[in-house]
C-alpha cells in the first residue's frame, strides 16, 4: 500500500494558456499559442473530493506575479470523483473560472498554478501544447 494513501496531498501544476503576440515589452514566454490540459484520475475504490485553486501569475497578458509582486488565488473549484473516474481542467475551464464565463475568441496569455488538494493520492498529469510541440508531465503530490 502507498504510504500516502491516507494523507492529504497537494499537487502544484503549472498552466500556460492563450496567445503571446510579438511584443516590444518583456513577455513571459516567446510569441506563440499555448494550451494546457490537466487530468485528475481517482484510481481508488472510494469516492474522492478534490479541491482546486487557480493562482494566476499572468492574467490576460498582464504580469501579476512578476517579482517582487506575487500571484494570489483568484478562483476556487471542487469536484467529487467517483471510484475509477477522471476529470480534466483545460484552458477553457481555467479561463471560465477566472473570468466567470467562457472567453470568446482567441484569449490573451494567462499563466499560473492550478493547486489541487486531495485527501489521498490521485494521478495528476499535465499536457502542454504549442503549435509545434507537446509535452506530458506527471505531477507528484506533496503531503500537506
Amino acid at each position: 500500500m502507498n504510504a500516502n494513501a491516507s494523507k492529504t496531498l497537494r499537487y502544484s501544476v503549472k498552466f500556460v494558456c492563450g496567445t503571446q503576440h510579438e511584443s516590444c515589452d518583456c513577455p513571459p514566454v516567446r510569441p506563440g499559442r499555448y494550451a494546457t490540459q490537466i487530468s485528475i484520475h481517482n484510481y481508488s475504490n472510494e469516492p474522492l473530493g478534490v479541491r482546486k485553486r487557480v493562482i494566476p501569475l499572468v492574467l490576460a497578458g498582464a504580469a501579476l506575479g512578476r517579482e517582487p509582486k506575487i500571484g494570489t488565488a483568484r478562483a476556487e473549484d471542487a469536484i467529487q470523483l467517483p471510484p475509477h473516474t477522471a476529470t480534466m481542467d483545460d484552458c477553457c475551464r481555467i479561463t471560465e473560472l477566472l473570468f466567470g464565463a467562457p472567453v470568446d475568441g482567441e484569449p490573451a496569455l494567462t499563466i499560473g498554478i492550478l493547486e489541487i488538494i486531495a485527501p489521498r493520492d490521485v494521478s495528476v498529469t499535465a499536457i502542454y501544447t504549442t503549435d509545434q510541440a507537446i509535452d506530458v508531465v506527471v505531477v507528484d503530490g506533496q503531503p500537506v
